[in-house]
């Protein structure tokens, strides 16, 4: 079976960050994804009204036993309950994909970027979140975006 379209894993790996490559929105002649636009999940919920609604088909009842993980990426977000008031951290962050990147927080205030289709990190931001303070759970849910209507190109 071939690997899934970097939204549908997103979808289907959430906080695991589990994501693979693969674009299309229906099937070629083997059964996997056939080429095509990467449909976007620009946020919570796919989009304003949070339908969370895609018409991707790659992951179908007949398909989904065989999937398997096509990467991981590790943030070394982990508390080890000196940094965090005796608790662990939580990842519960949901991804949004724009424009071919998926795009994350993790529980100390870092921000990644990361190719869907390989997992290769594309950027990276850190808060400096000062983990000398005994946060009662560290983690942090979600990202946005904002595209600027004027910029050339939009």
């Amino acid at each position: 079976m071939r690997a899934l379209g970097p939204l549908a894993a997103a979808l289907a790996g959430g906080a695991a960050l589990v994501c693979a490559c693969g674009n299309g929105s229906s099937t070629d002649q083997t059964g996997g994804p056939s080429a095509g636009a990467i449909a976007d999940w620009p946020v919570y919920g796919a989009n304003a009204a949070g339908t969370r609604y895609s018409p991707l088909s790659e992951i179908r009842r007949e398909n989904v036993a065989r999937l398997a993980l096509a990467w991981a990426l590790h943030t070394g977000d982990v508390a080890d309950r000196r940094n965090s008031g005796g608790r662990s951290t939580t990842f519960e962050a949901t991804p949004i994909l724009v424009d071919g990147t998926l795009y994350f927080p993790t529980p100390f205030g870092r921000v990644f970027a990361v190719d869907p289709e390989n997992g290769a990190v594309r950027w990276r931001f850190d808060t400096k979140l000062d983990l000398s303070i005994p946060y009662a759970e560290p983690t942090s849910r979600g990202v946005a975006a904002w595209h600027d209507p004027e910029r050339e190109g939009r």
